[in-house]
């Protein structure tokens, strides 16, 4: 009796403790949608697979999982999956984790207050917003939209159109076909093997972070980089690059087209192949070396300036393969002893502007 009793007891201790669950199916049609709004943090991991079938399995954990109601219901675009608080209070603590399984071709819309987004192996309209954790995503397919508050992102192996955002993490972008805009408010940003959308002539890469540094693999409709801390490189480009960093280097290893790069305090190193179309230079530090590498044929205007002081007259150079014409000058600030050296120089038409500056550093110009 005292046996029975117990075991009674135990199992209302695991009913009274179990933590939230659902498992549960709904038919549906290829296109649809799934919706899923989760209240509490959590994870969401969809996948897709070949069945027309949304397939949930869900389970809240942590402090306050007792509060956490769950539902998955039937809607007229799909499916809705729910997470929620039953009552309200001021400080709530959560985890768990939500999987859901969704035809290949399917629309989704996530959002969870607080955990990592993983969706593989889906084709449609694709977005999905996170409070904080890291968002992964993999043979993707359509227009997708994602961001997170405060994790990593990675995005891989996908045909796809759209932006993907972190206020506070790195982000990869990689075996992409598409056009694809990748921010990070505090990391790094970086793209390999990116190449645009095969149904349009494609657009520029666009990517931007507040601290950290872009490595671009191919850009070939033209990259708009920005950085407020970090170096930038480029390992190939067309039509044209614009990048600014606010304290790093910038290498453009070729670039078919033009170039207007700066930097606050780094050295830049930009090469420039084929001489057909515009192929403009604009570049400035304000403390670094120049290196730019030119066709031996391509028609420039040249115009370098290097500003210094008198006692580092010896720490400046133009190292030009083209005849220069050179000459040192006083600065327009009346109140400083700074100067510049200035090279000039016009070789063929002279219709591809080329312009350099910096402070106290070296510029190269050769040929290739």
């Amino acid at each position: 009796m005292k046996y029975s009793k117990f075991v009674l007891i135990f199992l209302f201790a695991v009913t009274l403790f179990a933590y939230p669950t659902l498992k549960k199916e709904i038919e549906v049609e290829p296109g649809q949608k799934l919706v899923v709004e989760i209240k509490a943090g959590s994870d969401i991991i969809i996948e897709g697979w070949n069945k027309n079938i949304v397939d949930l399995d869900a389970e809240i954990s942590g402090r306050d999982a007792d509060d956490i109601e769950i539902n998955m219901s039937k809607t007229s675009y799909g499916v809705l999956i729910k997470a929620d608080y039953k009552t309200q209070r001021h400080s709530r603590s959560t985890n768990g984790e939500v999987k859901i399984k969704v035809p290949e071709k399917f629309n989704v819309k996530l959002e969870t207050m607080g955990g990592k987004l993983e969706v593989k192996n889906v084709e449609g309209d694709l977005k999905g917003t996170t409070m904080g954790g890291s968002l992964t995503l993999k043979n993707l397919k359509g227009d997708i939209s994602f961001s997170t508050m405060g994790g990593s992102v990675e995005l891989s192996d996908s045909e796809v159109n759209g932006k993907v955002s972190t206020m506070g993490g790195k982000v990869l972008v990689e075996n992409v076909v598409g056009d694809v805009d990748a921010s990070s408010m505090g990391g790094n940003v970086v793209q390999r093997n990116v190449k645009g959308s095969k149904s349009s002539i494609g657009k520029e890469v666009w990517i931007k972070t507040m601290g950290g540094e872009i490595n671009v693999d191919e850009a070939m409709n033209g990259a708009s980089l920005r950085t407020m801390g970090g170096d930038i490189t480029v390992n190939q480009a067309a039509e044209y690059v614009k990048a600014n960093t606010m304290g790093g280097d910038i290498v453009i290893k070729e670039i078919a087209g033009w170039v207007d790069a700066s930097t606050m305090g780094g050295d830049v190193e930009v090469k420039v192949v084929g001489t057909d179309g515009k192929r403009d230079i604009k570049l400035s530090s304000m403390g670094g070396d120049m290196k730019i590498y030119v066709p031996a044929d391509l028609d420039m205007d040249i115009e370098i300036e290097i500003v210094f002081n008198e006692n580092r007259r010896n720490k400046v150079e133009i190292i030009s393969d083209f005849d220069l014409t050179e000459k040192v000058v006083d600065t327009d600030d009346l109140n400083s002893d700074s100067k510049k050296l200035l090279g000039t120089g016009i070789t063929g038409s002279g219709k591809n502007k080329v312009k350099v500056k910096t402070i106290g550093g070296k510029v190269y110009l050769k040929k290739i």
